[in-house]
């Protein structure tokens, strides 16, 4: 059996039981990459040698992952976003263009510690009762929250650049400073349409048609935690004085990245706790959520290697590159955008990520492309679509929290979705991060 059938079969296999909930991540990755690389014809001491390259090109990453966890969770349980969301809050009054304005520019602060969970519990208590007391059309709401964690969501620690940081090799800091103008246009595009949102909403309110919530539960369905007491005192400001020295270290590159956030970790102990037995309560209260991601990509590393390092990856990027026509060939950059929205949509975070990106990636090698080009571009194409994923718990977790339906989200969201990723695509292109041919 050729190499090229046995690694699409691996990769169908893993993906596969990873969307019907058979296996997690780390049990999948590890148990049946061995098996297929074994039916191949590689011996025992060839998957060791393959397992220990691929684990030991992610320990970085790994490292990084689980470290920039536990600092900005630490942060942001000790406060750093808070004054900045509530002073926003303040600002919004009633004018229905400045709430749109200002919950979109609450969903950007909330996701900078990448956690989609807590953007959430942040951005929808504080901004669902104004839209509501307005009679905001929910789904705008919901909009600008997957619009700013598409964008966000590109900083080095977010969930999509320390996968495809994990598959390439590459540092998530370089990846991030690199597509960092693209971010930025991808701001403002989408305050531009908050800014659209909230008049298309005020039309709709002059009509009649307003949004209060009935037909929702008096709690508006939503459970958080208790709102903290954030004090703006000294050691708060030391806070954010540590928060941007370490992303400065961080987008400097001086350090590599996970120095960086042990750096950071150390940092938010020593200011804002007194003892040790008070730094080891913090630590163990977030190693769970840290672990696990950390743990995963370990176990990526290990099926990352297989693949990479036997001779299945090149056999089926053979496969992709001969069913291109010769024609398409010089724009495989762009044959790749709307691959990355259906792939991505399809098979989830990790199924993308480590199942087709690695192949489009060494098809596109193949054509000249460099891998730092194509890894832009895949990126910024599955986190544009990352949280209206039918595969995606998160997803759903919003759609319910705010009260929509998921199949209105999609709907609406994948035309917006499409224009941003095309935004951050021609940006890249001005830039000259991406060439056109």
């Amino acid at each position: 059996m050729s190499y090229a059938i046995l690694g699409y079969v691996m990769i169908a296999v893993i993906v596969v039981l990873l969307l019907k909930n058979k296996v997690n991540p780390m049990v999948g990755f590890i148990v049946i990459p061995p098996v297929f690389a074994l039916l191949a014809g590689y011996s025992l001491s060839d998957i060791n040698d393959f397992i220990k390259a691929g684990v030991s090109s992610a320990m970085g990453t790994s490292i990084m992952a689980m470290l920039s966890i536990l600092f900005f969770s630490i942060m942001t349980e000790n406060g750093l976003f808070d004054p900045i969301v509530e002073f926003l809050v303040k600002k919004a009054g009633n004018s229905v263009a400045a709430i749109t304005i200002i919950a979109s520019l609450v969903a950007h602060f909330s996701h900078m510690d990448s956690g989609t969970t807590s953007t959430l519990l942040v951005t929808v208590p504080a901004m669902l009762p104004i839209f509501k007391r307005v009679g905001i059309d929910r789904k705008y709401l919901l909009l600008e929250i997957v619009q700013a964690v598409a964008v966000v969501n590109m900083l080095p620690w977010g969930g999509g650049v320390l996968r495809s940081a994990a598959v390439t090799g590459m540092d998530p800091s370089a990846i991030s400073s690199a597509i960092m103008p693209c971010m930025a246009v991808g701001v403002i595009f989408n305050l531009v349409t908050a800014y659209l949102y909230g008049k298309k909403a005020q039309a709709k309110i002059n009509r009649g048609i307003v949004d209060h919530g009935e037909d929702m539960e008096a709690d508006g369905s939503l459970h958080v935690e208790e709102n903290r007491e954030t004090k703006v005192n000294a050691r708060y400001w030391v806070n954010v004085a540590w928060t941007l020295f370490i992303l400065f270290l961080v987008f400097k590159g001086i350090f590599a990245g996970y120095i960086n956030f042990m750096f950071g970790l150390a940092g938010a102990l020593i200011i804002n706790y007194r003892s040790v037995k008070e730094w080891n309560a913090v630590v163990d209260k977030y190693a769970k959520n840290s672990l696990r991601i950390t743990l995963t990509m370990f176990f990526v590393g290990a099926f990352a290697g297989i693949l990479t390092n036997s001779a299945m990856l090149t056999e089926m990027a053979n496969v992709i590159t001969g069913t291109i026509p010769a024609f398409m060939a010089p724009m495989y950059n762009f044959v790749c955008a709307p691959l990355s929205f259906i792939f991505s949509l399809v098979l989830g975070a990790d199924g993308f990520h480590y199942g087709m990106m690695p192949l489009l990636i060494k098809a596109g090698q193949s054509y000249g492309f460099s891998q730092e080009s194509l890894t832009y571009v895949l990126l910024m194409g599955a986190d544009a679509v990352s949280l209206i994923r039918p595969v995606q718990a998160t997803a759903w977790m919003a759609a319910g929290m705010v009260g929509v339906e998921m199949k209105d989200i999609f709907k609406k969201g994948l035309p917006v979705l499409t224009l941003l990723y095309i935004c951050e695509l021609v940006t890249a292109v001005i830039i000259g991060i991406v060439p056109i041919g």
